[in-house]
């Protein structure tokens, strides 16, 4: 899924290098996503971002929601915008349901 999802960023000009790192950036959001950090591993961004992909694309699903601890609230818009942003996402919903904190 990764290096599908790595080569669709780079033919639709997605990516940008900074400081050695591929970053996906958002219009109007202070913080990119770092798709391929400077020394050529992964992260959860790049993950979340093939795992949306892949059930928009492949699975095309209508509705995804994510469950996870609130403090991942501004993680998940930005991967849903990268979405948008990528074109995977149209008409699809994509919600964050934050159920409080994960400590330790």
């Amino acid at each position: 899924m990764i290096p599908s999802l790595l080569k669709e960023l780079n033919e639709k000009q997605l990516l940008k290098e900074s400081e050695g790192a591929q970053c996906l950036y958002i219009k109007k959001k202070a913080l990119p996503l770092i798709v391929v950090k400077k020394d050529g591993g992964f992260n959860y961004d790049t993950t979340d971002l093939a795992a949306v992909r892949h059930r928009l694309i492949d699975i095309k699903a209508d509705r995804c929601i994510y469950v996870t601890d609130v403090g991942q609230l501004q993680h998940f818009q930005l991967i849903f915008d990268a979405a948008a942003v990528a074109g995977w996402r149209t008409s699809q919903r994509l919600d964050h349901m934050g159920f409080g904190l994960v400590l330790g």
